[in-house]
């Protein structure tokens, strides 16, 4: 089973990633699109670096829903090292 700390982590990991998904998705969208403005560009990712590095989707990790184990997750039957 993995800490409480652990779990706590990633659930408040999981907050941040969905309060700021639109605004990330809107700048990621500025900074790609190939008609904007470099200087638009430029404010777009200072933007990005100011929001908090968790409301990145790439630091989630999958966790197991019951023991919140990282390692052997199988999400499709919801627990580590446990048969189905």
């Amino acid at each position: 089973m993995a800490k409480l700390a652990v779990k706590l982590r990633d659930q408040k990991r999981r907050k941040t990633v969905e309060k700021f998904k639109a605004r990330r998705a809107a700048l990621l969208e500025i900074i790609y699109d190939s008609r904007a403005s470099e200087e638009a560009k430029e404010e777009a990712r200072m933007k990005l670096q100011k929001l908090p590095r968790d409301a990145s989707p790439v630091r989630l990790r999958n966790r197991c829903a019951l023991t919140a184990g990282a390692s052997s997750c199988a999400s499709w039957r919801c627990a580590a090292r446990f048969p189905a």
